[in-house]
């Protein structure tokens, strides 16, 4: 998500897009799936030296309950403020690995259907959820 340095208008501006999904680099077997693209909301203001950016991040992800293995599907919302150094001479500031840092940085360690969520019985494999397990030793 590239913004022209010139287009920052000394109030700020407002940008509003559809960010992939894609620009989350997921390494094998994480647990969460983005189904969406991200819609982004930044603001962004010029100081001497550096754009301070306001950005709101939303998407949807599917994942696996980390106690009953059932399927998740959760939205997702993050708000952080970023403050990017520029140069003299440059022309555009990129706002994607920024966005890509913060995702990662709050994504949950593990995914839980409910916090009260019971898991699986031990013994038999039920979902504690559903139904209690019949075969108590």
């Amino acid at each position: 998500m590239k913004v022209l340095i010139k287009d920052i208008h000394p109030g700020g501006i407002e940008i509003i897009q559809d960010v992939s999904a894609d620009i989350v680099d997921k390494t094998e077997g994480e647990q969460i799936k983005f189904t969406t693209p991200f819609e982004v909301k930044a603001k962004l203001k010029k100081t001497e030296g550096s754009i301070l950016a306001d950005i709101d991040v939303t998407g949807e992800y599917h994942s696996v309950c980390a106690r009953c293995l059932e399927n998740i599907n959760e939205s997702w919302h993050e708000d952080f403020f970023v403050s990017i150094p520029i140069e003299r001479n440059t022309e555009f500031v990129e706002l994607e690995d920024s966005i890509r840092q913060e995702i990662f940085l709050n994504l949950p360690a593990r995914t839980l259907c409910t916090e009260t969520c019971k898991g699986l019985c031990p013994d038999c494999g039920i979902n504690l959820n559903n139904e209690s397990c019949k075969n108590k030793s």
